[in-house]
């Protein structure tokens, strides 16, 4: 079992991808933006982090940017529907070069997802 870390602002989002992971037997919590999803990373281990992009208070890259300046092994899935002023192709790019782990797109595949976390928990547990 896994504990992983989901971090959206549309609470339904929120609410359906933990109920998925708790579902496949993972330890779950929840943030509704980037600013508490970090307080949470900086008290708590986690073996992974599923994070939307576009949010307010926090965005999504900048929970990696974070990330990256701390030098975390975090293993991250960003996903992302776009957003009226960026291009989701953008985001897309942005993420990858702020070295996301995977960037899936909204609305998501649930079964590549499930793959999508087993492959990146994999790589995680090899590291270690």
């Amino acid at each position: 079992m896994a504990r992983i870390l989901i971090i959206d602002d549309d609470d339904k989002v929120r609410m359906l991808l933990e109920k998925f992971m708790v579902i496949d037997g993972h330890e779950v919590e929840t943030a509704e933006n980037g600013l508490i999803g970090l307080k949470m990373i900086d008290s708590r281990q986690y073996d992974l982090l599923i994070s939307d992009i576009v949010m307010p208070e926090q965005d999504g890259i900048g929970v990696l940017m974070e990330l990256r300046k701390t030098q975390s092994k975090l293993k991250t899935i960003v996903i992302t529907g776009g957003s009226f002023k960026l291009d989701i192709n953008d985001l897309m790019r942005m993420a990858k070069v702020m070295k996301a782990d995977k960037v899936l797109m909204k609305p998501l595949d649930f079964e590549n997802l499930r793959l999508t976390v087993a492959e990146l928990l994999k790589e995680a547990e090899e590291a270690s």
